[in-house]
């Protein structure tokens, strides 16, 4: 005999119906909500992030706070598949993401001198730390040599797929509509970026821009400013 008992978010009769409402308002929708406030343990499917607005969390230039609290960027290596940069800047609770690059063929040091030429010498952003794919030690260690703070990032796939789809949902995750050389991938991404049938893990096709947001912002998340 088997007895199967399944408990909802709300039969905790501990908790406030307040405490309640905050976490049903930060939990992604799909299978992650269904899991953590219905009880019911349902595989994931479809798309990654079902929160993503674009009337909400595209934002133009000319909205964006005037000073950050600091930066940081994302980095998603490739050759044959596109390779992926994103910088990001932190405002309270609130992460925008500022700027993007997306491209197939270009080199570590083609990288370098993006990264040189238009983040640390223009002065504006510091010297932010990338979060970059653990996957490439070799190429990590090439951007160290040339001075940047490149570090592995974290890169737990289904919680970082659920922070980022989280802070999508409360609006505390905003995208430049017009990020620059990656943002036509981006857009596409979003809706392409989807789940492996009945596996934890996204399909592995057309995910470059959002592995390196999901770098950048689940790290973040997890330990701020470094």
């Amino acid at each position: 005999t088997i007895i199967y008992f399944g408990w909802k978010l709300t039969d905790n009769t501990f908790v406030s119906e307040q405490y309640i409402e905050n976490i049903k308002k930060s939990t992604p929708s799909g299978a992650t909500y269904d899991r953590d406030i219905n009880g019911a343990w349902v595989a994931q499917a479809g798309i990654c992030f079902p929160d993503f607005n674009r009337s909400v969390n595209y934002i133009p230039a000319a909205n964006l706070p005037q000073n950050f609290d600091y930066y940081f960027m994302g980095k998603d290596f490739g050759w044959e598949h596109k390779g992926a940069l994103c910088l990001c800047g932190r405002r309270g609770d609130t992460i925008y993401i500022l700027k993007t690059w997306c491209k197939k063929y270009r080199s570590i040091e083609e990288w370098i001198e993006i990264i040189q030429n238009n983040i640390i010498n223009k002065k504006t952003y510091g010297d932010p730390v990338i979060y970059c794919d653990s996957a490439r030690p070799d190429l990590i260690q090439k951007m160290q040599i040339a001075g940047l703070r490149a570090v592995n990032a974290k890169k737990d796939v289904a919680a970082g797929i659920a922070c980022v789809d989280s802070l999508y949902k409360q609006c505390k995750l905003l995208v430049v509509a017009d990020s620059g050389e990656g943002a036509e991938e981006f857009d596409t991404e979003i809706d392409t970026y989807c789940w492996k049938e009945n596996a934890e893990e996204p399909v592995k096709e057309q995910d470059d821009m959002m592995d390196a947001v999901r770098y950048a912002v689940y790290t973040d998340s997890l330990y701020g400013e470094v």
